[in-house]
């Protein structure tokens, strides 16, 4: 592989990443809440907000369609239109995405955060869980709920005993 195939595909894993910043907000937001308990996603997620630590499928059903929405979205795609490398690299960017998503938002809610970025993530998705569903569905970033106006400033919370 020569360096501008090389670059190329760090710059497709990348859009990939990117790609899944978005749809992590997309899908929080419109297939998770929107929907509101309609379809399996959408009641399967309601059960996390009610009790995160009830979902026991949750984790394998998850990467199941994670993996799904990547492939129809940015591997068929790629394969046919672009060529394997492009899918490929676009599609392991989505789920190395996932992968990170599931990482911070699992240590989230079950660890205290270490980390200035810890303290945001954990502030911003409680006050998500904690009264506010419709507001702050990016976990990792607050960048897309920022451009669509869903972010608001966590204030003070009140976390249930559980």
């Amino acid at each position: 592989m020569s360096f501008s195939n090389s670059a190329l595909a760090i710059a497709l894993l990348l859009a990939g990443l990117v790609a899944w910043s978005f749809g992590e907000y997309v899908l929080h937001r419109f297939v998770m809440h929107e929907m509101r308990g309609r379809g399996m996603p959408s009641r399967e997620h309601l059960v996390h907000h009610a009790d995160p630590e009830r979902n026991i499928g949750r984790p394998v059903l998850s990467w199941i369609g994670i993996a799904v929405v990547g492939a129809v979205l940015f591997l068929a795609p790629g394969l046919f239109l672009l060529g394997p490398s492009t899918g490929w690299a676009t599609y392991a960017g989505w789920l190395l995405g996932y992968g990170i998503y599931q990482q911070i938002h699992n240590r989230a809610h079950s660890h205290g955060p270490r980390t200035a970025y810890g303290v945001c993530v954990r502030r911003n998705h409680f006050f998500h869980h904690h009264g506010h569903p419709m507001l702050n569905h990016g976990v990792t970033s607050p960048v897309w709920d920022k451009v669509f106006g869903t972010y608001a400033e966590a204030g003070r919370l009140r976390i249930p005993r559980r």
